[in-house]
């Protein structure tokens, strides 16, 4: 998943994390594995719907259009669609991740 800020790419990579439990130190005495920090956040920056499809909540400035693109490989991408971002940032759902294995996503300001 990647945004545009500024001008700037900026990959964001969502995935699972694991519980590893405890892990040894480089001495040798196991250590209790600490949980990690999550950044308090109204809306999921990426959940799938009970129908299938994917909605993505991205940064953006108010009242601002932005092209969503998407790809299936990194390399290639086609434009999803253009939405205005509101007070809460950018909302976007995509209706043909039902049917996808794998989509990335990205955003650039709308000319």
């Amino acid at each position: 998943l990647a945004t545009e800020s500024a001008g700037q790419m900026r990959p964001l990579i969502i995935g699972g994390l694991a519980d590893i439990g405890t892990s040894p130190s480089p001495g040798g005495t196991p250590v209790q594995a600490q949980p990690p920090t999550v950044l308090a956040s109204a809306t999921p920056p990426i959940c799938r719907l009970p129908d299938g499809c994917t909605q993505i909540h991205f940064s953006a400035d108010p009242g601002r259009a932005y092209v969503v693109e998407v790809s299936t490989d990194l390399v290639n991408w086609i434009p999803a669609g253009t939405v205005l971002a509101g007070d809460g940032g950018l909302f976007f759902t995509d209706m043909a991740a039902a049917t996808s294995l794998c989509r990335f996503y990205r955003t650039r300001t709308a000319q």
